[in-house]
Parts: structure tokens; sequence; C-alpha cells
């Protein structure tokens, strides 16, 4: 049985030193990237731990539950990209690893939140085609 290529069912094997230039290439996309001048996680840790405890003393989230969104750590976002192999010229897909950030908890419990709800409003978009389709 053969796989198909796309949905992460293929290897791209690619020297380091290109991957890094095709990276660097991509990121210094202007118009698509900004450079950061200093790390903003403390700041959003800050403001992610306002909120949380405004919730918690106005008993609108439990001890518990207060306990779990609470930002344990200030890891900083990791970027990875990965081949879009059926594409020409093989461009890349980038990907950032939110797992063990410090909204990582929070953005967990609101999708479950919100997951009843996704695609049963008027706003509701699918997908980027949808989006075009729908500003046509």
């Amino acid at each position: 049985m053969v796989l198909p290529v796309e949905k992460g069912r293929a290897t791209v094997v690619l020297d380091k030193t290109e991957y890094e230039q095709k990276v660097q290439h991509m990121l210094d996309d202007e118009r698509t990237y900004e450079k950061l001048k200093k790390d903003p996680t403390a700041v959003y840790k800050k403001k992610l731990v306002s909120i949380l405890s405004r919730l918690k003393n106005e008993e609108r989230i439990s001890r518990e539950l207060y306990s779990h969104l609470y930002p344990a750590s200030e890891k900083v976002p990791q970027l990875y990209c990965l081949h879009k192999v059926l594409k020409a010229g093989i461009p890349f897909r980038p990907i950032i690893d939110y797992i063990g950030l410090i909204s990582y908890n929070t953005l967990d419990f609101l999708a479950d939140v919100l997951a009843p709800i996704v695609g049963k409003t008027e706003q509701f978009v699918k997908n980027s085609q949808h989006l075009a389709d729908d500003l046509a």
C-alpha cells in the first residue's frame, strides 16, 4: 500500500545549513514577520496572572481551575518548519510549538469551552478559502 505524501506521511531529508538558510530567508520577509525588540513572554504572563487572579477573587473560577490555568513557566515558543512537498519549489510551512507555554493550559481550557459553538455562528470561518469567498 502506498501512502499519500500529504498529512505528514513523508520524510524530507535536508542539509542542516540549507534548512537554516531557508528558514532565515523566510523570516527576513518583513511583510510577514516582525522582529521583536525584546521577548514579551513575561508581560503576557503578568497579564494572564492578573486576569486569572481577578476571576478567582470574583469566584468566577475555582481555586483548582486557577491553579490549573496558572502559568508555571515562561517557555518561549519554538519555531520549526516542515516542507510543503506537493507545492512548487517545496516551500516551508512554519510551525510554532506552543506546548508548555504560559497560555497553553488556558488555551486548551478555552478550546474545550468554545468547541460546542464552533461553526454555529454567522461569524464562523472554516478556512482561508472560505474567508476569501466571503470577502469576494
